[in-house]
């Protein structure tokens, strides 16, 4: 990475702030996870399946389709992993996020993708500039939004936490019906390894 994109990064993360005197939102109701077997969330894994369009839409055929998940109408933000530009699999696959957003699409819900980079990754746009983003989203007619501050609206959230007593979360985030989250799987210096959960990192 260029110094000069080390330093804007550094800067980023020192200066971000949220703004204060936000809007508070309550909780949203608990959901059920929309794929169960025996009350435990479903997994499906294909095999033999060559291309990578017909083995998402096996392994959604498998869980019971997506329709049983998101319904036509439904506003539903899309979360990638884009926390730095490294690339697949450091972050998520363009060919696999392309295949998401197209069946979301043709399933005639509102499309909406949304991330923020982390650290000395900030500006957002930088990042995904770097990773080909804003060319695959422009020619699909998707809107990327960056969870950066000054970037997009924020609310806050009352939570009962263990060591938080609230949350600023994205507006977009918190008014859409459904979230996609494309993690990734890979190894975490801290954590050890990162997949779904510490998506949200992006969030927040």
């Amino acid at each position: 990475m260029p110094i000069l994109d080390n330093i804007r990064g550094v800067y980023h993360f020192l200066a971000d702030r949220k703004p204060g005197g936000l809007e508070t939102r309550p909780p949203k109701p608990f959901r059920r996870a929309a794929w169960l077997g025996d009350g435990l969330p479903l997994v499906s894994r294909v095999s033999g399946v060559s291309e990578l369009g017909p083995a998402v839409e096996k392994c959604l055929d498998l869980l019971g389709g997506l329709e049983q998940a998101i319904g036509a109408g439904d506003r539903v933000l899309v979360k990638p992993n884009f926390n730095s530009p490294d690339p697949y699999p450091g972050s998520t696959d363009l060919g696999f996020l392309r295949v998401v957003l197209e069946l979301l699409k043709d399933a005639g819900v509102q499309v909406l993708v949304g991330e923020g980079a982390g650290g000395i990754w900030r500006p957002t746009r930088n990042t995904v500039e770097k990773l080909g983003v804003p060319q695959l989203l422009q020619e699909l007619g998707i809107e990327f939004i960056a969870f950066d501050a000054g970037e997009t609206d924020w609310v806050e959230v009352p939570i009962e936490g263990q060591y938080l007593d609230r949350v600023t979360v994205p507006r977009v985030a918190y008014e859409a019906d459904r979230m996609v989250y494309l993690s990734c799987m890979k190894t975490h210096n801290l954590a050890r390894f990162t997949l779904s959960l510490k998506l949200s990192m992006g969030l927040v």
